[in-house]
């Protein structure tokens, strides 16, 4: 049966060759794409995975930056997790907690007491000699000079320059500036 517009005119509908379909190219792409299926699901496994054991550290870091806080009888106000450390604050007890994690053994805490500490700056260091490199990195370290103790240093970021450096350099000040202003005087 031919179609028939409204006006009762039949008309051909016409399908450049191109168009029409094709069981070869059909076969070819479902098979190209079962292959890309096939590569590509490894790499997704393996990334769900890694990204899981971090999920899993995470989770254990901040339990035992809680139980450290307990043991010292503080209450963490803020915590930040960092590339070899995590930190809290305790605001009323003017108080820093830093816990450094080790590959093998238990993890070290550090009680920092703010009434003690007498600078708080940041220090963002080209990690190569040519600092116009596109491939430089950056260091970014939180330094604490408290009285009494050598200069304390807290990794915020070491890597390739780019979005997660700013990131990481705004946290550090974000740190930085909640420090000054609970220094006293």
């Amino acid at each position: 049966m031919t179609p028939v517009c409204e006006a009762g005119v039949s008309f051909h509908l016409v399908i450049p060759d191109f168009l029409r379909f094709n069981h070869r190219i059909m076969f070819a792409l479902t098979y190209a794409a079962l292959l890309f299926g096939l590569m590509a699901f490894p790499l997704y496994a393996f990334h769900q995975y890694s990204r899981r054991a971090r999920t899993r550290q995470q989770r254990a870091l901040r339990l035992q930056l809680q139980e450290f806080a307990g043991q010292h009888g503080l209450k963490l106000s803020c915590e930040e997790l960092l590339p070899d450390a995590i930190i809290g604050l305790d605001g009323q007890q003017r108080q820093l907690l830093v816990l450094h994690p080790e590959a093998e053994g238990p993890a070290v805490a550090e009680v920092l007491p703010l009434e003690a500490l007498r600078c708080c700056s940041i220090e963002s260091e080209p990690l190569s000699e040519d600092a116009g490199a596109e491939d430089a990195g950056d260091r970014v370290v939180l330094r604490l000079d408290v009285a009494g103790r050598s200069p304390k240093e807290i990794l915020f970021y070491e890597g390739r320059r780019g979005p997660e450096a700013d990131q990481c350099a705004h946290r550090a000040r974000r740190w930085q500036v909640l420090l000054t202003k609970m220094q006293p005087g």
